[in-house]
């Protein structure tokens, strides 16, 4: 199976917790340095960078799930180059959301927009060369991560007493309470929506290490049920993020330049309105989601309620 697909061979339930938590991060990080070089000689590909971006949350989640079994200085280290590579990835990625969202939009609207789209457009690219700038500045500490990884998995105890399955159901069962506690909460405002988005994702990346110790059904009807959602959150936080940018935009404009904020007004108020349409669209989106997920809580309790040897 490839280093950076979504799942893991040779996990089960009964694979030694330390023998799994070696495979999970030579795994993982090896899905990082695949993608980091692409990711900075070859941006114009959108997807090199969405890659990337993926490839070290998937990363980060290992740490988060596996990071007690390292030395602490080791956990460190490893959090604070993810982190910075997270940081560049991510900001790079938004830009190019940011991008295609506005080219695909703008097809077609009336001229009196054509001065406000066309400003945000030259605004998108020089914002995404900016941050390409400092992406490509990470290059200089790619080097380190094949030692990185080796040592990260030297590290590891080989204990052979706790499994897998141990720490699966611990950790699934956690979150899934989380997710639904968050879920279940209103009113539903951004700050609310976000952080069920930080629940579904934590929850996500721990299925995709975590699936081979539960039956088919987890992976084939509750993953794909975290997988909605975090489509659909992840749609409405690109609205919630744009809008913000916007608004800052505004403040600027009318402060600094009012004469050229009255010329690019029309399109950049029909860009913000755009984007508050469908951020009430994804928020309908999610009730939606959330009866369905509901419906499936008591089955999900049923699976993480088995156990196995060494977990009783």
């Amino acid at each position: 199976m490839p280093a950076d697909g979504k799942w893991i061979a040779g996990l089960a339930a009964e694979t030694p917790l330390g023998k799994a938590a070696r495979r999970v991060f030579a795994a993982r990080l090896a899905a990082v340095v695949k993608h980091w070089r692409p990711a900075v000689e070859q941006p114009i590909k959108t997807e090199n960078v969405h890659q990337l971006r993926v490839a070290t949350r998937r990363a980060a989640a290992a740490l988060d799930i596996f990071g007690d079994l390292l030395p602490k200085k080791r956990y460190r280290r490893l959090r604070k180059k993810l982190h910075q590579l997270r940081d560049g990835a991510g900001a790079a990625r938004d830009w190019d959301v940011f991008q295609i969202a506005l080219f695909g939009w703008m097809t077609g609207r009336p001229d009196r927009e054509r001065p406000g789209l066309d400003f945000l457009t030259g605004f998108a690219i020089a914002q995404r060369q900016s941050v390409q700038i400092g992406l490509n500045r990470t290059l200089r500490f790619q080097s380190q991560w094949g030692r990185l990884s080796q040592k990260t998995q030297r590290a590891i105890p080989k204990t052979k007493k706790i499994t897998l399955d141990c720490r699966a159901r611990k950790e699934i069962g956690r979150l899934v309470r989380e997710l639904s506690t968050a879920a279940a909460y209103e009113p539903m405002d951004d700050a609310h929506l976000h952080q069920v988005r930080i629940a579904g994702k934590k929850l996500r990346y721990a299925l995709e290490i975590f699936v081979g110790c539960f039956g088919t059904k987890m992976r084939d009807t509750v993953y794909p049920c975290v997988e909605d959602l975090q489509e659909i959150l992840g749609r409405a936080n690109d609205s919630r993020v744009t809008i913000d940018r916007l608004k800052e935009m505004r403040k600027a404009l009318r402060k600094a330049q009012s004469v050229i904020w009255r010329r690019v007004r029309p399109g950049v108020l029909a860009w913000v309105v755009e984007h508050r349409r469908r951020l009430e669209s994804e928020r309908d989106n999610f009730r939606q989601w959330r009866k369905t997920w509901n419906q499936k809580t008591p089955g999900i309790n049923q699976i993480l309620s088995g156990t196995t040897n060494g977990c009783r």
